[in-house]
Formats: C-alpha cells, sequence, structure tokens
C-alpha cells in the first residue's frame, strides 16, 4: 500500500520512534523549566532559537502526538525504546566529562550542571531522569493506546 491510499497504516517501528522523540523533548522542556530555568534563567533559555527548541517545539510535538496521531496497538515494551535514547545520551554526556574534566565557567563541560555536587550525584541526576523519560513514555503510552489489542 502506498501512503496516500486510505488503507495506509504507519508501520509500527516509526510509531515507536515518534514516541520516543517526544519523550525526548519532553524532558528537554522539564529540564530547562523544572532545572536549567532557575540556574540561568527562563529568560536566557526562552529567547532566540532555545524559544523554539526548549518550549515551542516540545509543546507542539506533545499537542501533535496526542491530538493528530491516531490511537494504535503498541506493545508495553516500546516504551522502553524512550529510555534508551535517555539513557545514551547521559551516558555519552558523562563520558565527555570523564575524558575532558568538568572544566570552569564559561568553559565548562558540564553545561546543566548536573555533577556540581559530585560525580555520584550526577550519575544519579541521570539514573533519575532515564526512569522520568520511561515514566512519561509510559503515560503518553497508556493515554493513547488503543484497547483490545496486544498490550
Amino acid at each position: 500500500l502506498h501512503r496516500d491510499e486510505p488503507d495506509y497504516v504507519i508501520p509500527l517501528w516509526i510509531r515507536v520512534c515518534k514516541l520516543a522523540s517526544t519523550v525526548a523533548v519532553t524532558i528537554t522542556f522539564l529540564v530547562v523549566a523544572c532545572f536549567l530555568g532557575f540556574i540561568y534563567g527562563h529568560g536566557l533559555l526562552y529567547s532566540g532559537a532555545s524559544f523554539w527548541y526548549h518550549l515551542v517545539i516540545p509543546i507542539l510535538a506533545v499537542i501533535d502526538f496526542f491530538l493528530l496521531e491516531e490511537k494504535v496497538e503498541m506493545r508495553f515494551r516500546g516504551t522502553l525504546f524512550a529510555a534508551v535514547f535517555t539513557l545514551l545520551y547521559g551516558a555519552f554526556y558523562l563520558i565527555n566529562l570523564l575524558i575532558h574534566g568538568i572544566g570552569e565557567y564559561p568553559d565548562t563541560n558540564d553545561w546543566y550542571g548536573f555533577v556540581n555536587w559530585g560525580y555520584p550525584i550526577g550519575i544519579v541526576i541521570f539514573a533519575l531522569i532515564t526512569l522520568l523519560s520511561w515514566l512519561i513514555s509510559a503515560a503518553f503510552w497508556a493515554a493513547t493506546r488503543k484497547r483490545g489489542g496486544k498490550q
């Protein structure tokens, strides 16, 4: 079937990727709104291109996901895919800090400030953000899944 035909169904793997990407920009929004905004100032993080990336795009992505996507049958394990991206991002972030060091402001490699309290606390913060990304993914899945299919 071609995508312009009425019976065309978007492949499940694309829908899982969309769930993961919507969760990723939601995490971006939450980290800026609840953490970085208080450190660097919300005005700075919501100005210029950051206004679009940290505020508008995440809000539009969530609206699109909830209002424009049709409900589909998706297994619950698809929610784990979203957390994998956050876990990988956090791993690369921490590896970068271990290789290049934290540095000092304004040339710090710890631009989130998560390891200001030491690496163990930074690792706990990343673990909590990874858990949060999975919880958001599970909530989005529960809110938009088609009932009656394989779960």
